[in-house]
């Protein structure tokens, strides 16, 4: 990190634009620097690896990921994945076991989240860093995640720093060309009336779909999430693409001026078609009434809570 960390103090020639290239590395190997963290994102195409690997001292806590971008190859359809990872010590070593025994299929590009001084990334946070991405990637819905992942109870002050980071990394990593946490571009697409092909990629196209598998429930490796929070509760299973929400699962009557116009009209939809109604004595809380497939959990949390929401609510119960 030496030669990275001069560049960002002007003792090593460096060219900035909307990210710094360090005389030294190739000019393909880029340094984004966080606005308002001392967070470093260090970004290259795999094939740099060893240039960027060498600019990182032994022992110094990391976080990495190791993406695709989504390809169709001779083996067929290859989706966007990644896989996270942190590190204590020696990234070179990891790095070089995942590139002779690959994680992840085509893997195109190796990001690295490090402090502008060594002491920024303790052992701890780089462990809670991981873990987060892990799980708010999935519920982006843009990539999926490769390989399994501990997802521990944070202290207060430690989330409250992984929360910070994870809010400048969603704007870094797009930077970066690598969007993991960015909301998938389907669940922007205008919400009119939901279609009924059977097709699980274009069945949706219009926002949702109420046509889901009947043994989706009964799947091995299905992925089982739940979302409390004051009146909104539901559950939901992930399988292959598919994030659907299940019977009972409650929504708020309201949605706030500001709320995306294409999750309004996907409500307004939902509720002329008896889908969801209001449930209760004052109506201020809708029920769906059947399984509702939506592109993803981000976009699942918007319609149930009636806002712009992260989807941070939902917990992996299974």
């Amino acid at each position: 990190m030496d030669l990275i960390r001069k560049a960002i103090a002007g003792i090593v020639p460096a060219r900035e634009l909307s990210c710094l290239h360090v005389e030294g590395l190739p000019p393909s190997v880029r340094i984004i620097k966080a606005r308002t963290s001392t967070l470093l994102l260090v970004v290259t195409p795999v094939e740099h690896t060893g240039a960027v690997l060498n600019a990182f001292t032994g022992d110094e806590s990391l976080v990495y990921g190791l993406a695709n971008h989504g390809l169709v190859s001779e083996i067929g359809l290859i989706r966007r994945g990644v896989r996270f990872g942190a590190t204590t010590r020696h990234l070179s070593h990891r790095m070089r076991r995942h590139l002779a025994n690959p994680p992840v299929p085509a893997a195109r590009t190796l990001f690295v989240v490090a402090g502008r001084t060594a002491d920024v990334l303790t052992a701890e946070l780089a462990f809670a860093l991981e873990s987060e991405l892990a799980r708010l990637t999935p519920l982006a819905g843009a990539y999926q995640v490769i390989g399994s992942y501990s997802f521990p109870t944070l202290s207060a002050p430690t989330q409250l720093v992984v929360d910070h980071w994870v809010e400048e990394l969603r704007l870094m990593l797009i930077d970066a060309g690598v969007p993991v946490l960015e909301q998938s571009a389907q669940d922007s697409e205008a919400g009119e009336a939901g279609e009924t092909d059977e097709a699980p990629e274009r069945a949706f196209r219009s926002g949702y779909s109420l046509s889901v598998p009947a043994d989706l429930t009964s799947r091995p490796d299905a992925q089982r999430w739940r979302l409390s929070a004051g009146e909104v509760r539901a559950s939901a299973i992930c399988w292959q693409g598919w994030t659907v929400l299940q019977p009972g699962a409650t929504a708020r009557a309201l949605v706030v001026p500001s709320n995306q116009a294409c999750l309004t009209r996907k409500r307004q939809v939902l509720r002329a078609q008896g889908i969801l109604r209001p449930h209760g004595r004052r109506g201020q809380v809708l029920e769906l009434l059947r399984p509702l497939r939506v592109p993803s959990l981000v976009n699942a949390a918007r319609l149930l809570f009636g806002n712009n929401s992260d989807g941070r609510e939902w917990r992996r119960v299974s």
